[in-house]
């Protein structure tokens, strides 16, 4: 089940995160690794596994021009089930997400998190 809070963070804070990149990076084709997770602050655990998505720096991967170039950015929105509702063993608890993006050769490393959130 995607929550509207799932959906919401994976596409404003997570996936949509503007992310660019130089012009020949931006479109080389070198391939790296998009992690995706989140940690229970409440009870400082990882409330879900984590999503490991293998990625490119190229077109068939979201990447284009920004505006009229020379550098690229990036948005694109990976789902996240997010266990909610009644009964839940999340529910109540302060969230955080957090991606992290590593080239292979860990030449390139970035990262972007969420605001804390209360999962209802």
């Amino acid at each position: 089940m995607h929550s509207a809070i799932g959906y919401q963070l994976a596409t404003a804070q997570i996936a949509g995160h503007r992310r660019q990149a130089g012009n020949a990076l931006g479109s080389c084709g070198a391939r790296y690794t998009l992690t995706i997770s989140a940690i229970d602050l409440t009870t400082a655990t990882q409330a879900w596994p984590a999503q490991a998505c293998q990625q490119a720096f190229d077109p068939g991967h979201g990447w284009a021009l920004s505006g009229s170039g020379p550098d690229h950015q990036c948005r694109r929105t990976f789902p996240v089930t997010v266990p909610r509702g009644p009964g839940s063993p999340l529910a109540d608890h302060v969230l955080q997400c957090a991606a992290c993006l590593v080239s292979r050769g860990a030449q390139i490393v970035s990262i972007a998190h969420s605001e804390p959130f209360v999962l209802v």
